[in-house]
């Protein structure tokens, strides 16, 4: 138990106490917290004036998460003018329901080797792009409205790359991309945001095979022999 003494209050006065800490506790314990306002009398003790009960639930939000690139989960690579398939698997493995879920693909370092303006996805519609970020919402795929326990999907799309390397800042060879999948989701019944509960996917990066060209030429030797 923790009391707390606010010495003078004025009368009509509107008074705020936020008390943060740390809970231990384990998914599907039920915390209640009673709050007692009492008046202090000059003896000391104490008359309640109001007395509220809360009951905190402890969850344990998860969501399973992978990735895989043209059927692997490794790094690999491509070609100028292939086209990568991507696989996106999720699995709500919690005991609440997620709600106005969204998945985004982050492409860092050189992503310019994709051709996102190409993107084929046949699933749902077409999702938001938005410089290097790829980003499906409810608008997108309708299931994503509602995510029971247990529920658990598996979506494929795919982008071709560039067919030319005269998209690249720097040579062919050392073009590199990485990818990665985020699920941000809201929770039922609660106040917190989907911001504050991601899951996310390992990284995996796709390298350009290297480019080695071969050019063949004529020497002229005059070979003048007595």
């Amino acid at each position: 138990n923790n009391t707390w003494i606010l010495k003078n209050v004025a009368a009509k006065e509107d008074t705020a106490l936020t008390v943060k800490g740390k809970l231990k506790a384990k998914p599907g314990d039920e915390l209640t917290f009673t709050t007692t306002l009492s008046i202090q009398n000059p003896e000391g003790n104490f008359t309640i004036q109001q007395e509220k009960e809360n009951t905190l639930k402890v969850i344990n939000p998860k969501v399973d998460v992978s990735l895989k690139i043209n059927d692997t989960s490794d790094d690999s690579a491509f070609s100028l003018g292939d086209d990568i398939v991507f696989e996106l698997s999720y699995h709500n493995t919690s005991d609440v329901t997620l709600r106005n879920a969204v998945l985004e693909m982050t492409i860092a370092g050189d992503f310019e080797a994709y051709d996102l303006k190409s993107l084929e996805f046949k699933e749902g519609k077409t999702p938001q792009i938005d410089n290097n970020i790829i980003r499906w919402t409810s608008e997108q795929i309708k299931s994503l409205e509602e995510i029971k326990p247990g529920d658990k999907s598996t979506m494929k799309w795919s982008i071709p790359t560039a067919k030319e390397a005269s998209v690249f800042p720097d040579p062919p060879t050392e073009i590199a991309v990485q990818n990665k999948m985020s699920f941000r989701f809201e929770l039922e019944d609660t106040d917190i945001s989907k911001e504050g509960l991601p899951d996310v996917s390992d990284t995996i990066t796709t390298r350009l095979k290297s480019a080695t060209k071969l050019t063949a030429f004529a020497r002229y030797y005059d070979d003048n022999r007595t």
